[in-house]
């Protein structure tokens, strides 16, 4: 593939204008599979999305399914995975590239898109396929990998430990954040804030921040957005400048049994001591 960038261009376009209305299923794949993957190279990811978007379209109606060419199949995964990567849905990439590593038979390959993964998973806390990185036999090896076992065993990370492996990702896994941190920061501090919560019942915010190597003031937002986004289980009292973590499976029902069960405790107790201290009342109050 000629790396001249009018090269790249003039061929997306001319993809962009087949006109595939009556062509073969296999030829539109193959149009817009070649079309994205030539914006990817080129890191031309909102035109290559327009491609990706349309195969995506296409295999979702079942007749189509089977009318594509497995390696066509993976060439559209490898290229919305880096798209997904690119738009900073590291979730959607991270599922993607591991999806990606095992339906690839060619080792380097699926090391690379696993490599790949490994990034965007550290990059998206609470993934739900951290799991799956973490148990790879594959991925023991890889750079990043000790972040991977503490933030699935929900253990603290140092900051040493993170910033040597911080370099090694791509240019846009490094855009700073709102509050002015690396994308790779802020998930830290956001999974340390986990783990603080099986180390402590409460703690002050002050503290919080101490262990989390940020600001009072953004401890509590960090807290806050967590909670609000159910990813945390915990109340901030902002008078006394404490957080209290709550347990995983804490719900507002349960908590309401409890205070349920508590109330109908004290008035059984209540009556108990009643029934001993004045049961000529008591039994006066059930004859009426």
């Amino acid at each position: 593939m000629t790396e001249d960038p009018e090269n790249f261009v003039k061929a997306v376009r001319h993809y962009g204008r087949m006109n595939l209305d009556n062509a073969t299923p296999q030829l539109k794949v193959k149009a817009w599979v070649r079309a994205a993957q030539l914006c990817v190279a080129d890191k031309l990811y909102s035109q290559a999305e327009q491609f990706t978007t349309k195969l995506g379209t296409f295999i979702k109606l079942g007749s189509n399914r089977a009318k594509i060419d497995e390696k066509y199949r993976r060439r559209y995964l490898s290229a919305n995975a880096s798209i997904q990567d690119f738009n900073n849905k590291f979730h959607v990439a991270a599922s993607e590239y591991y999806r990606l590593s095992t339906l690839l038979t060619d080792q380097t390959e699926c090391t690379d898109k696993l490599k790949a993964g490994l990034k965007c998973v550290l990059l998206a806390p609470g993934s739900s396929v951290l799991g799956q990185y973490y148990k790879d036999d594959r991925c023991t090896s890889l750079p990043g990998y000790n972040l991977v076992e503490k933030m699935f065993l929900e253990r603290f990370i140092d900051s040493k430990e993170y910033e040597a492996f911080e370099k090694t990702l791509e240019e846009h896994q490094q855009r700073a954040t709102k509050e002015g941190w690396s994308l790779l920061k802020k998930a830290v501090i956001e999974h340390n804030l986990i783990a603080a919560s099986h180390v402590y019942t409460n703690i002050a915010m002050s503290n919080l921040g101490l262990v989390l190597g940020v600001s009072k003031e953004e401890a509590e937002q960090i807290s806050s957005r967590m909670i609000t986004g159910d990813r945390l289980k915990g109340t901030i009292d902002q008078q006394k400048g404490t957080l209290q973590f709550l347990p995983f499976d804490y719900s507002e029902l349960t908590a309401w049994d409890t205070h349920v069960g508590i109330a109908c405790t004290a008035v059984n107790n209540i009556f108990d001591r009643l029934t001993v201290l004045h049961p000529e009342w008591v039994e006066k109050q059930y004859a009426s």
